[in-house]
């Protein structure tokens, strides 16, 4: 029997699919996903698993950047107050545009689920549409909304939100191309928030 054509195989994770049909990509995006997802899915190393998967859980409800809110709040500062603020309403606006706008006009399914190590696997499987990534939007918006203010937090921020959005694939609940449009989405909301904010308050743009 011929092999099945929306298959490709991987060295140690087996058949990867390319992604449902619901949502028509272009082939060359179907495939890229599959190719991806069959390269992250090989990687064998435990520490990084704990890492993305314990990262990946930590975004849910936006709970980390919810605490680096806080925490940039504490400080009193006037910039990183207006930073926090706007990172939040960033964060919120994406989210909500994602997860009831996007994902209900674009309904695309996960990722078919594979075996993966306990220290990768999520607890709990996302139901919900996978295109595009609300994680991956949320964590773009809050890091250049808060970027927008507070400049020296950009460095920081830019890169966990970077890591949050990579772990939704490493974790195998999202396509590439869901956390790449997710993430360009967020942060299309992050810097529109970072104008208006700049402006109502007075800050130099």
């Amino acid at each position: 029997m011929p092999d099945d054509p929306s298959l490709i195989r991987g060295p140690q994770t087996g058949p990867v699919r390319r992604p449902p049909a619901d949502l028509r990509l272009p082939r060359l995006v179907a495939d890229l996903d599959a190719r991806v997802a069959e390269r992250v899915l090989a990687v064998d190393r435990p520490a990084l698993d704990h890492v993305m998967r314990r990262l990946s859980a930590a975004a849910d409800h936006s709970k980390v950047w919810a605490a680096v809110a806080v925490l940039l709040v504490s400080t009193r500062d006037e910039r990183a107050q207006v930073g926090a603020l706007t990172g939040i309403g960033a964060g919120a606006t994406s989210s909500l545009l994602v997860n009831q706008g996007l994902k209900r006009l674009l309904p695309r399914g996960r990722p078919e689920a594979v075996e993966l190590s306990a220290a990768r696997a999520l607890r709990r499987r996302p139901t919900t549409g996978s295109f595009p990534s609300g994680h991956a939007a949320s964590a773009a918006a809050f890091a250049v909304g808060v970027g927008g203010a507070l400049p020296g937090a950009a460095p920081v921020l830019l890169p966990l939100a970077v890591a949050v959005a990579y772990s939704r694939v490493h974790t195998g609940v999202h396509h590439t191309s869901d956390v790449v449009v997710g993430f360009a989405v967020g942060a299309a909301v992050g810097a529109a928030a970072t104008l208006v904010v700049r402006r109502g308050v007075g800050l130099p743009v």
